[in-house]
């Protein structure tokens, strides 16, 4: 919503408002194939708008806690976080972000995920779901996304 002043005054106020559904619930599963992605759109999702807050929020599933990226002795299960205090290398699909983590990408825009985070759209497009994994072949698990977007009037 944007409100302009009028008959001597002057400013311009917006405000952020929800569109429904007010939280997206996503139930986010992998299972190792080897024609897996790395990035999946979100499905029956509408586009993000630039300037939209997205907000994250993802739930362990009873089954799963987190996703196995297929490390022997199962040594690398993680949730959206990633492997703590890591910092990926050239080997993975998003350098620089937390390895095995959430990633999240609106067109050329991508935003390191977690386990409850927000962030600003600086592009307009599809919300694309991504694990920073370079093999995505061997995964197993996953957990639910809750996802929320308020949109900024013009």
């Amino acid at each position: 919503m944007t409100v302009e002043g009028t008959a001597g005054c002057t400013g311009k106020v917006n405000t952020r408002f929800v569109m429904e559904p007010s939280v997206f619930h996503l139930g986010f599963n992998v299972i190792a194939s080897p024609t897996a992605q790395i990035c999946h759109r979100v499905p029956n999702f509408r586009a993000i708008g630039t300037h939209n807050l997205v907000k994250i929020k993802t739930i362990p599933l009873s089954s799963f806690p987190g996703v196995n990226f297929g490390c022997p002795l199962n040594s690398c299960i993680y949730d959206a976080d990633g492997r703590p205090g890591s910092i990926a290398d050239s080997t993975f699909p998003f350098p620089g972000l937390k390895e095995f983590s959430l990633v999240l990408r609106v067109g050329s825009q991508v935003v390191q995920g977690g386990t409850n985070m927000s962030f600003i759209s600086t592009d307009a497009g599809d919300l694309e779901i991504c694990l920073n994994d370079s093999t995505p072949n061997d995964n197993a698990g996953g957990y639910q996304i809750d996802i929320r977007v308020d949109e900024l009037g013009p």
